[in-house]
Formats: C-alpha cells, sequence, structure tokens
C-alpha cells in the first residue's frame, strides 16, 4: 500500500487531526483525532498510518452500538444488523426528518454490517467514479441513511421510532430511529458514528441552518438558548451511539418487594402538580400495607435528587401505619423545579447500594437533557432519550424491573408512548403506563401494589458468620448484624390444614436475600391454618432465638407469631400459623454443625491467566484473567475478596472490564476503583463462579515493567511478589525489547469472523464512553485513558 492510499480520518472540526491522503512517513504510526465541542473533548480512535486494512477505492462508515450503562462508559451490544439504504430526501429544518432512498440489494456486501463484540458495525464501500449502485459500490459523495434490519439480538428490543421536539405537547415529532450519513464519502476515509464532521470552523448553529443532517449522528452537547439552532437540527443530536434497549425482567413471584419509586418534579409540574404526584405516592405506599414490602424514593428534575427533591435509596419497610408515615415523611415537602432529566433519575436508581425488584417512574414530560443537563431543556432530542435508555439499561441489566407511568397531556400522545415504551419494555399497560391525570395514575400504581399476593408464607434463612461470638440469649437483631443472607438453601413448606393449599408445594431455594416466597389460598370456610417448613437441610444447626428455631411476624401490624418446634428428617424445622389477613415473614438463623466437616470448608478462590503466570509479556500484547470461586461446602459460604490491579495498570491499560462469565450463585462484582475491585455476597453450596477480565501490556517508562496481580480478602494487604504455583496472584514480566522469534499474538478480532479486518481497536474493547460538558470521551483508544490508583494517567 502506497502512502497515498492510506486511510484518514474525515474533515477536521474545530481543530481536530487526521491522517491526511498523501501524508508521507517512514515508520507506521498512530494519530489520534481529537474533536472539541461546547466543552466536550472527544479522543477519536487511533487509525494506522500505515498497513492500514482497507484498499484505496473503499471508505468506512463506523456506527457503534451501546447498551448497558457502566458509570459514565455504555457497553457495546453484539449481534445488531444494519442496513444502508439510499440517499432519499433530506430533513428539514422545522422537524420533518427525512424519507429513506432506494433500497439496495442486501446481497451486495457494502449494504450490510452486524456489530460486533465491541458493539462496532462497520460498512466498508467501494468507492468508484459514475454509475449507479451496484455490487461494485457508489461514486464519490454518495449519502445513506442507516437503519436497523430485522430483529435485535436475544434480550434487546429496538425502538423503531421516539418522540422529539418541546417539552409541551404543543410541538412534537415522531422521529424513526435511522441517520442519515455525511454529506461527504471518499475513498480512503473513515466516518464514524462518534465523529462530528463538518466544515472547518462551522458552529453548531452554522451546521443546522445549512443541513439538518449534518455531522452524522451529530454527537454533539445541546448548545446555550442564545443563538437557538434550528428545531431539528436540536432534536437530531445523539450520543454517537446506535442505542439498543433491554428486554424488562419478569418481577419475582412472591409478596417482598423492594420498590423505588422515582419521581419527576420539573418544573412543568408546578405546585398542584408536584402535590398531586406525592398523593399518587401516599396511595401506593397505603396499597403495600400490610405486605413485606419495602420502598426507597427518588426524585429528578435538571438532575438527581431534583431541585426541589431529595434521594432515600434506603429502603424502608410499610407494613404498618407507622412505617407508612415515615416513608411518606420523606417526600412531604418536594417542590418542584428544572428540567427532565430521564438519565440522571435512572442512573442515580442503578448507582444506589440497595438492590430494587421494582423501580416506579413517575413522570409528566419526555427527556429534554441528559447527563450534566446541558443547554436549557427546551427540546428532547435522540440524546436526552438515548442517555435514559442507557440508563435504565443497566437497571434491567441487575434484574430490576422498569414500570414507567406517564401523567398528564405532555405524555399523552402514542409518540411518547415509544419514549416510555424504551426505558422500560415492549407491552403497554403492563411495562408501561400512560394516564390523562393523576386520579388515573393513582388506579395504574394501585394495580401494581395489587400484584404482590394478600396472604403468604416467606422464609429468609441468614448464614451466621464462623468468626462471630454466638451466645445463648442473643436476639435477632444481634443475629442480624452477625449474619449474611442464605442464598441456595433448600426450603420445604407443606400444610396438613383442610382447605388451605400451597402455591407451590416441595422444595423450593432460597434466592436473592436469601429469601423464598409461598403463596397461600384458602377455602371460602375456612381462615387460617398451620404451615410446616423444614431445612435448610443436614450439616447445619438453627441459631435459636428465645428458644424458638425461627422469627416470625406478621406484616399486616408487626406482631411476632409463635411458631412451634419440629424436628424432620430433612433437618430442623418448625410450624406456623397462618391466616388469610395477610402474609407472615419467617428468618431462620443457621450455621454448619460444629462436628461436621462442612463447617471445616470456606470458598476457595484461584486466579489465572493466559499467558500463563511467569511468562514473559511485551507491549501491546494482551493478558486475560480467570478468577475462580468454589463453594465445595454443602451450605451457602459469605465471600470477601478484593483484587488489586494497581500493580498491573502501571504498564498495562483495561480492555475488558470485571464481570461474571456464567451465573454469579449469590455473587456480584463491584465496578473497579482505584486501581481494585471487590467480589463479595453469599455463595452457593457446590457451585463454582468464574470471573474474567482483559488488560493490554502498554509501556509507558513510568511503570515497572512488571504485571502483579494479587488477590486478598476484604481489608488483606496484598504481597509484592508471587512465588510459583501461588493460586491467589499471577506475575508476568514486561520485555520492553521484541523477543528474537515471532509468535502469535492475542488477536484484535472480537465476535464473528468478518471477511475483512475490523476498524483498530483496544483488543475489541466494548466500553465506549459518552460525551457530557466538560468531560472526557474515551473511544476504546489502544492505550486510550485510564484514571489509576497513583492519579489521572493519559496513557
Amino acid at each position: 500500500m502506497t502512502a497515498d492510499s492510506r486511510l484518514r480520518d474525515g474533515p477536521p472540526v474545530n481543530g481536530a487531526f487526521g491522517l491526511r491522503a498523501g501524508e508521507a512517513s517512514s515508520a507506521p504510526r498512530i494519530v489520534l483525532g481529537a474533536v472539541a465541542l461546547a466543552g466536550v473533548i472527544a479522543v477519536l480512535p487511533a487509525v494506522p498510518a500505515a498497513g492500514a486494512p482497507w484498499g484505496a477505492g473503499n471508505a468506512v462508515i463506523s456506527v457503534m452500538v451501546g447498551g448497558d450503562r457502566e458509570g459514565s462508559a455504555v457497553r457495546g451490544v453484539q449481534g445488531v444488523r444494519l442496513r444502508l439504504y439510499g440517499s432519499g430526501t433530506p430533513s428539514t429544518a422545522d422537524g420533518q426528518q427525512g424519507e429513506v432512498g432506494e433500497s439496495y440489494d442486501p446481497r451486495w456486501r457494502w449494504v450490510t454490517c452486524v456489530s460486533d463484540a465491541a458493539g462496532e458495525c462497520t460498512f466498508e464501500i467501494p468507492v468508484r467514479d459514475g454509475g449507479q449502485p451496484d455490487a461494485t459500490g457508489v461514486e464519490p459523495d454518495t449519502r445513506f441513511w442507516v437503519v436497523q434490519d430485522g430483529d435485535a439480538p436475544q434480550g434487546w428490543y429496538a425502538n423503531p421510532a421516539v418522540r422529539l421536539g418541546d417539552a409541551s405537547a404543543t410541538r412534537a415529532s415522531s422521529w424513526e430511529y435511522r441517520f442519515r450519513t455525511f454529506r461527504e464519502l471518499r475513498p480512503g476515509t473513515v466516518y464514524r458514528s462518534t465523529g462530528t464532521f463538518g466544515p472547518t470552523g462551522a458552529t453548531f448553529s452554522d451546521w443546522d441552518e445549512a443541513d439538518p443532517d449534518t455531522g452524522f449522528m451529530r454527537a454533539v452537547p445541546e448548545p446555550g438558548a442564545s443563538p437557538r439552532p434550528a428545531y431539528a437540527g436540536t432534536v437530531s443530536r445523539t450520543t454517537g451511539l446506535w442505542s439498543q434497549s433491554r428486554r424488562n425482567p419478569k418481577l419475582s413471584a412472591g409478596c417482598e418487594l423492594d420498590v423505588a419509586v422515582l419521581t419527576d418534579l420539573s418544573g412543568s409540574l408546578g405546585v398542584s402538580g408536584v402535590a398531586s404526584a406525592r398523593a399518587a405516592m401516599d396511595d401506593f405506599i397505603d396499597a403495600l400495607r400490610g405486605t413485606p414490602a419495602r420502598v426507597a424514593s427518588f426524585s429528578f428534575s435538571s438532575g438527581s435528587p431534583a431541585t426541589g427533591g431529595s434521594n432515600h435509596p434506603d429502603l424502608l419497610p410499610v407494613a404498618t401505619p407507622s412505617q407508612a408515615r415515615a416513608a411518606k415523611a420523606r417526600y412531604a415537602s418536594w417542590a418542584p423545579g428544572g428540567a427532565t432529566n430521564w438519565d440522571a433519575g435512572l442512573a442515580t436508581v442503578a448507582g444506589a447500594d440497595a438492590d430494587y425488584d421494582l423501580v416506579v417512574v413517575l413522570t409528566d414530560g419526555n427527556p429534554t437533557v441528559a447527563r450534566d443537563a446541558a443547554g436549557d431543556g427546551a427540546l428532547s432530542s435522540y440524546q436526552d432519550l438515548d442517555h435514559g435508555i442507557f440508563s435504565a439499561n443497566a437497571l434491567k441489566a441487575s434484574g430490576t424491573r422498569i414500570v414507567a407511568v406517564g401523567v398528564g397531556p405532555g405524555v399523552a400522545s402514542p409518540a411518547t408512548a415509544a419514549n416510555l415504551r424504551a426505558i422500560s419494555g415492549e407491552n403497554a399497560g403492563v411495562d408501561y403506563v400512560q394516564s390523562g391525570d393523576w386520579r388515573e395514575a393513582v388506579s395504574a400504581l394501585r394495580g401494581l401494589a395489587d400484584t404482590s399476593c394478600t396472604s403468604s408464607l416467606t422464609v429468609t434463612a441468614r448464614t451466621v458468620e464462623d468468626s462471630a461470638d454466638v451466645v445463648r440469649g442473643m436476639t435477632a437483631a444481634q443475629l442480624a448484624a452477625v449474619s449474611t443472607p442464605a442464598r441456595g438453601y433448600a426450603v420445604s413448606a407443606s400444610t396438613s390444614t383442610q382447605g388451605v393449599s400451597l402455591g407451590s408445594r416441595g422444595t423450593r431455594v432460597t434466592g436473592a436475600g436469601g429469601r423464598t416466597t409461598f403463596a397461600l389460598s384458602f377455602d371460602p370456610s375456612v381462615t387460617a391454618g398451620r404451615v410446616e417448613v423444614t431445612g435448610p437441610g443436614r450439616g447445619t444447626e438453627v441459631v435459636q432465638v428465645d428458644g424458638a428455631d425461627a422469627v416470625c411476624t406478621s406484616t399486616r401490624n408487626g406482631a411476632r407469631v409463635p411458631v412451634t418446634n419440629a424436628r424432620g428428617a430433612q433437618g430442623p424445622g418448625f410450624s406456623v400459623r397462618v391466616d388469610r389477613s395477610g402474609p407472615v415473614r419467617c428468618v431462620v438463623y443457621v450455621r454448619p454443625t460444629r462436628h461436621s466437616p462442612d463447617r471445616a470448608r470456606t470458598v476457595s478462590v484461584e486466579k489465572t491467566a493466559v499467558p500463563a503466570s511467569g511468562s514473559d509479556v511485551v507491549d501491546g500484547q494482551e493478558v486475560s484473567y480467570l478468577l475462580t470461586f468454589r463453594n465445595t461446602a454443602t451450605s451457602p459460604r459469605a465471600v470477601g475478596f478484593v483484587d488489586h490491579l494497581d500493580g498491573v495498570l502501571d504498564d498495562a491499560v483495561l480492555v475488558s472490564s470485571p464481570a461474571l462469565d456464567g451465573p454469579g450463585h449469590g455473587l456480584s462484582v463491584s465496578p473497579l476503583e482505584e486501581g481494585a475491585f471487590s467480589v463479595t455476597g453469599t455463595q452457593a453450596p457446590g457451585s463454582v463462579v468464574r470471573i474474567r477480565y482483559a488488560v493490554r501490556v502498554h509501556v509507558t517508562g513510568h511503570g515497572d515493567d512488571h504485571l502483579l496481580n494479587v488477590v486478598t480478602r476484604r481489608g488483606g494487604t496484598p504481597s509484592s511478589t508471587c512465588f510459583a504455583r501461588a493460586r491467589a496472584c499471577t506475575t508476568h514480566p514486561v520485555r520492553t525489547t521484541p523477543p528474537a522469534t515471532g509468535g502469535a499474538q492475542p488477536s484484535d478480532v472480537a465476535g464473528d469472523e468478518q471477511a475483512h479486518p475490523p476498524l483498530p481497536r483496544a483488543g475489541g474493547g466494548a466500553l465506549w464512553m459518552v460525551p457530557a460538558a466538560g468531560a472526557l470521551l474515551v473511544y476504546a483508544v489502544r492505550g486510550a485513558y485510564w484514571i489509576g490508583r497513583r492519579g489521572r494517567r493519559h496513557r
């Protein structure tokens, strides 16, 4: 390949730098394109100046597909199919979206693409002079409409159309989710959805007036109110990522719901609207009284908490009148003010320490700002909605169900239904509800509350820590302080009372929170009965409270319900009285029997790497790590470990974040912070949990040329050495000079096989940073950016 045929980035914008065709170079090098727009600095992907994978006759259009938010980053989605259509008609400045053009033959190789593991979908388009589009390509400066083709990958759904426009209902548009490419298409050039290409020196307003489709997917922040850009130019702003919505999880069966209510307090509500919202929340809590549900409350307007609101992420019980009053007091003084930021509200709930079964979103309008609320919040854009989708996906990825309730004329249109659907789920009336006024909203909330069963028995198992000094006479509160939820315990329930039946018979296994629930039903002539409970099984002993094998309470009034101890073939047990007046909740505290070999067993952890620990690595080489946790006991075990990466990240960059590889069996992985992440929870008996992540060696001269990775228990100090055959650490010396003989290095290609190489990137990294005013956007650049324990480091 000659110098004249090298790839270059698109035209410079506001001082951006890109490699130009014809630029001479004596050796391969990497050029970064930087775009500064309204306080946003975007670091674009590196493009090789030599040895480019595409020929001089091809142009490349790269579209990034985004799914779950992870902090300020968004993880890519694999398997999304996009398709190019003809240039059609342009969008107009007054808000009319253009029409797609001719449908090209999908058998032409350049017409479709499928996103890879990093979320990247790449069109490689032959560019040649003259003639109609055909299998051999198109003429220069052809414009396309990019459209999603077919169904979304399993676990996801697409949003064919969304509602954009004014915050009020007076001027709103239903725009299909598709985008027109930049007006330039030249061979040897890469055009990216995260770029902002336009004429040199052009301002945001200039682009809007000249061509509302300028800047493919227009990844720019909203400007201030003066000067006001054209209407269509503002609403067509995007994050640069093609969004997908994660399917809404189902609520687990049972009565114990942990609910977060997220309430819109934007200025459009007014004082009377906020009063109505508070009344609706009151009614929702009243509907949950007498159940074991717990409620947290969040607010949003321009940010979260809202200008006139507060956030209360901790869960409060609402079973009794006094408990319900305490929950209501949290939001009694809320007041309106600010714009509508779905993203901030959903991201705040997703970032809370508590785990919620259900999040109820109450809103009177469409999102008009996102992230740090740059702009005046007058118009809804793709960008405002997509940020909200990414944050909603983060909640749904953790198993939290979202129900969106739109209230009032601002969210009454069919177009707005599409936006509520985008952050919740696909089913109207189930995943999202549109209410004409707050009276209808109250009815919808009561319907949600009624889905919890009116009579049930919930059994919660808690494992007392081995190190706890348990003495006779300890109270339930004292035992709760030295125990953890026991996921994976087998619990059986049965009844011999005629006229009483269990919704599910036999043995059930405790799930998240260490609990399982048995629904109860009563014949018309029967008001009460007894349920016998056995478990959690052999090899365990019950830690009694006041001589009882369980602590049972009525969730209607919080009163203690007497139990009768029993012993069965499956181990310790008890029986308890139940009636049709409401649910009963029982807690059992257990630990391995002192004579059981299970008591001495604990969870083992093993760290391995590819290449193997002790192997030399070189600059640019990828190292993948695997953590394996094994619980060989026959009962759940508490887990608390920390993986220390600061001895790795001084000579490497993270290319895939720590994540579960398969079921977690009660364990969870924290985000990487200050060079470390933790693995915590209660691991199910007999289970194996695997966690993977990867780094790429990046020698800067500031590290110690040595990758040392150590796992310790929480509070432990990592060792400075790693001995041969050690199970909790790995070590890789870094060679600062290439080895004498060549060898295959880890491939940068991720996802399905492609007939052509993918765009250069950092090891198929799947995290794509989304712009926010004044923030850095990291776009999976080789050694792009990392904030480490020892301060900020620009790789």
